[in-house]
C-alpha cells in the first residue's frame, strides 16, 4: 500500500485528490494533509481518513480546529511552514502531492525528495523559484518529479 500526503488538500486540485484516493482505499493510504485555513473541508476530508496526520498554514486555524475538535489534536503536527516539514518527515509517506500555491511549495518539495518520496506536482512556483536545485536533489537522490498540472 502506498502511503500518501497530500499538500493544499482542500484546493481543487487537492480535492481531486481526495476523490481519487477515497475509490482506492485498497491501493492507498493517505496519511497526511495540509490545508491553508479551510477548517470545515479539513475537517471532512480527517473523518473520510481517520489515521492521517495533518497541518495548517494558519496557526489560528489550527486553534480554532483544536478548539472544536480536541479528539483531533493529537493527529497535528504544527502549523505553517515547519508544520509543512513535520508533516512530510514524520509521516514518511512514499507519494507527496503539492498542490500547495505560490513558494510555499518549495520547502516540503525539497524535504519530500530528501527523504526519498516522490513528488505529484502542481506548483510551478517551485520549478520557477529553485529548477536548478530541485534538478540537482532528484539527481542525487534518484527522486521522482511527476507533473500533474
Amino acid at each position: 500500500m502506498k502511503r500518501i500526503v497530500i499538500l493544499g488538500s482542500t484546493g481543487s486540485i487537492g480535492r481531486s485528490a481526495i476523490e481519487i484516493l477515497e475509490r482506492a482505499r485498497e491501493e492507498f493510504d493517505v496519511v497526511g494533509l495540509a490545508a491553508g485555513s479551510n477548517v470545515e473541508e479539513l475537517e471532512r476530508q480527517l473523518a473520510l481518513f481517520p489515521a492521517a496526520r495533518f497541518t495548517l498554514r494558519d496557526p489560528g486555524a489550527l486553534a480554532e480546529l483544536a478548539s472544536k475538535r480536541a479528539s483531533l489534536g493529537s493527529r497535528a503536527v504544527g502549523s505553517g511552514s515547519a508544520g509543512l516539514m513535520s508533516l512530510v518527515r514524520e509521516t514518511r509517506p512514499d507519494l507527496v502531492v503539492n498542490a500547495l500555491v505560490g513558494v510555499a511549495g518549495l520547502v516540503p518539495t525539497v524535504v519530500a525528495l530528501e527523504n526519498g518520496c516522490a513528488v505529484a506536482l502542481a506548483n510551478k512556483e517551485t520549478l520557477v523559484s529553485a529548477g536548478e536545485l530541485i534538478t540537482r536533489i532528484t539527481s542525487r537522490t534518484g527522486g521522482l518529479l511527476i507533473p500533474i498540472d
